[in-house]
């Protein structure tokens, strides 16, 4: 008999900012000592639409150290909220619901590849929120973790893949965990920019892909313009995560980023006036927005870097005995863990797990000699909060499931899955780092998709999982 697991899964957002980062909420984040209340209500909803149980906000020091750990952690007693405390210190804060459900909101910070999560307490003196790259020295890198760590935080690294952070100096420095892929990232690599301009020519190539997704028309889901985005995806933060991988264990996460901050500057006057009016025919919805500037709005009305949108993109699944704040800091430094991409749907039924005698081993455990792996491809897509499709189009989905071992040699795929619900259950006895990937064709997308149908029949990651570690 198979031992149960002890686990629970929670669902959250990883790397989140607020009206407390000096980017956020189109720069309008905090003015005359007054938080923008409307910002901060939409990040505040956001998760508990989605069905979330966790927020790791992740702000830019340059405000949020300035202000206290209740605040940096949106705690908001008229509207519901408790806080979670370590004798004298309050550590979360768990925001109150509609449907009584509670969200845990824990707070970090962002700066230049550094992204500590679930701080205890503030950094003793400011100069211990500086940020890290390959320039920064090494001593001064592992003082700065050592004080992370000394405030109880999980010691991070945010968007791995950037030129600017090596996977060298992410294995030295003794990083607990790091992103494998960033949203924000991704959309940037599809608009060029958070401030959308330059000639119109140049900006209407970049956001005609938006087109049917624009306000005024009634094409795609909106949520689905990520899809679009996702040839796109950046993969140098997962080969880095590999890299690390070979020789010692480190948590991938999947980053969110939401700033609410994306916009496009009015370009469309003066000289350039003609050619925008003789492109106004083929790109209707980006010509008004490159008249008016401003914020990139959908077809539903809603902006589309907007917190609820992102909070249905991507979210990290975290395994705990029950969710508390030292549980979860816990299993995401162990890799406890897998990323999804929730806007394809809820991968129904889907099992990575292994076993020694009668011991349970869960992703990111380590054990020696030999360990029997079960691995479950899922069922078939569940709708969550995002496009809607039927139990009928959820079974014209087409998966790649593939059993991965990261080793110094590399990585090789040891078993690959190919139907819906298909099932091994194996003994291993090679060492490595054995992961889990699925790739995706979204066919139960295709309506949703609408014009951009095209889009379904391309393969995508829809999940990933941290190893279970097998050593001699």
């Amino acid at each position: 008999m198979r031992p149960p697991s002890p686990y629970v899964m929670v669902r959250g957002l990883i790397h989140m900012h607020s009206p407390y980062s000096h980017d956020a909420c189109d720069g309008h984040r905090i003015e005359g000592g007054v938080v923008d209340a409307i910002c901060m209500a939409e990040l505040r909803a956001a998760p508990c639409i989605a069905g979330l149980d966790f927020v790791a906000l992740t702000d830019h020091p340059d405000y949020m150290r300035d202000y206290s750990m209740q605040e940096d952690m949106l705690y908001m007693p008229a509207l519901g909220d408790s806080l979670v405390m370590d004798g004298d210190d309050p550590v979360a804060n768990m925001v109150d619901c509609p449907d009584g459900s509670e969200v845990m909101f824990t707070v970090g910070f962002e700066d230049n590849h550094s992204m500590p999560l679930g701080f205890r307490r503030h950094m003793p003196s400011p100069d211990l929120y500086e940020g890290i790259d390959d320039t920064t020295p090494l001593d001064r890198v592992l003082e700065l973790n050592a004080a992370l760590s000394a405030a109880g935080a999980v010691k991070a690294v945010v968007h791995s893949e950037g030129p600017e952070i090596s996977a060298g100096r992410i294995d030295e420095a003794g990083f607990e965990a790091m992103e494998w892929y960033n949203t924000h990232a991704n959309i940037m690599e599809l608009l060029g920019g958070d401030t959308i301009t330059g000639e119109p020519a140049d900006v209407i190539n970049t956001l005609g892909v938006l087109e049917d997704f624009l306000v005024g028309s009634s094409g795609p889901h909106p949520d689905l313009v990520l899809v679009a985005a996702l040839p796109m995806i950046p993969m140098e933060g997962f080969v880095k995560w590999e890299e690390v991988q070979r020789g010692r264990p480190i948590t991938g996460l999947l980053g969110s980023d939401a700033h609410r901050n994306i916009s496009v500057d009015p370009v469309c006057s003066g000289t350039w006036q003609t050619l925008c009016e003789i492109l106004a025919a083929l790109y209707p919805g980006t010509l008004t927005l490159l008249i008016s500037g401003g914020s990139i709005i959908l077809n539903d009305g809603d902006r589309i870097d907007s917190f609820q949108r992102i909070a249905r993109w991507v979210e990290n699944r975290v395994f705990v005995t029950e969710l508390t704040f030292d549980q979860l800091g816990e299993a995401l430094r162990a890799g406890r863990s897998y990323g999804l991409f929730s806007i394809f749907g809820d991968p129904e039924g889907f099992i990575f797990e292994g076993y020694q005698g009668s011991s349970y081993v869960a992703m990111g455990d380590t054990v020696h000699g030999e360990v029997t792996l079960r691995l479950r491809a899922p069922l078939h897509p569940t709708a969550l909060a995002g496009a809607p499709f039927t139990g009928e189009q959820a079974m014209t989905a087409l998966v790649r499931v593939l059993l991965r071992r990261i080793d110094a040699a590399g990585t090789s795929t040891v078993r690959e899955l190919d139907d819906l619900g298909e099932e091994i259950e194996e003994t291993f006895t090679q060492p490595g780092a054995y992961h889990v990937e699925v790739w995706l064709r979204p066919y139960h997308l295709s309506t949703a998709l609408a014009s951009q149908s095209d889009l379904a029949s391309g393969e995508y990651l829809w999940l990933i999982t941290n190893p279970i570690r097998l050593e001699p």
